[in-house]
């Protein structure tokens, strides 16, 4: 589909040219508003979030918002942005006439260059105090079953160990097989799409769904990571001891 003002523009010309003399005004009006309902479905469904999980020469392997990768030929179209360039060390993409660089397992959030709307569960507010160590912790929930996450915006994903993942019976073996770089050495590691994923307790929880997580072959983890493919969908402010998440 082209952007939409162009499809605005051609829809236009071509309801001109097939009703032209035999339609009213009222029908242009109504014709017309057909047209800024199909601008707005577009917009509403637009691409969020990319991430590079592979990059080849003229090509990348890209998941859009979280969901299933599949490969992309450079000068591709895909929904609201283009891949303008690929090579092994890094991709760009061109969105509303601005380029920006992806790299690998890097994700490019384009919720606000598009002013699209991120689904919202519902609105909370956590206050998160820092711990002994200086980090911060939460409690949560991954598909119902409970976790407690360290709250990391180095990483890119929420990241579980395979242990953690299998003590909540979260089936990876099905994901996405890539490397990480871990503390000890590269690890392979499975990516995967969780239905639902919450933080914080009682009345005050903030829920997404569709959240990518990487599950991490042994014990790194020792904690579960909560990284910024649930991070950059929430609202973050440190305020000295202190760290809120609105959503």
């Amino acid at each position: 589909m082209n952007e939409p003002m162009e499809y605005l523009k051609s829809s236009v010309s071509q309801k001109g040219n097939c009703f032209c003399g035999l339609v009213t005004r009222n029908g242009l009006v109504k014709a017309f508003s057909s047209i800024l309902l199909l601008v707005s479905t577009h917009s509403a469904l637009a691409v969020q979030s990319v991430t590079a999980i592979a990059l080849f020469n003229d090509r990348a392997m890209l998941s859009l918002d979280g969901k299933k990768a599949r490969i992309y030929k450079v000068g591709q179209r895909i929904d609201n942005f283009v891949l303008v360039s690929s090579d092994t060390s890094s991709a760009i993409i061109e969105i509303d006439g601005r380029r920006q660089p992806l790299s690998l397992n890097s994700g490019t959030i384009l919720t606000k260059s598009l002013g699209a709307q991120v689904n919202r569960v519902g609105p909370a507010r956590l206050e998160l105090t820092v711990n002994r160590d200086g980090f911060f912790e939460v409690d949560g929930e991954v598909e119902g079953e409970s976790l407690n996450f360290l709250v990391d915006t180095g990483a890119n994903l929420v990241v579980l160990s395979s242990d953690a993942a299998d003590s909540i019976d979260l089936d990876y073996s099905e994901g996405f097989r890539t490397i990480a770089a871990t503390a000890s050495g590269n690890s392979p590691m499975f990516l995967v799409l969780v239905d639902d994923l919450r933080i914080g307790t009682g009345g005050n929880v903030i829920e997404l769904d569709d959240i990518q997580v990487g599950v991490i072959e042994g014990r790194f983890p020792q904690q579960p990571l909560l990284g910024m493919s649930f991070l950059s969908r929430v609202s973050m402010q440190r305020e000295g001891d202190t760290m809120v998440l609105t959503r």
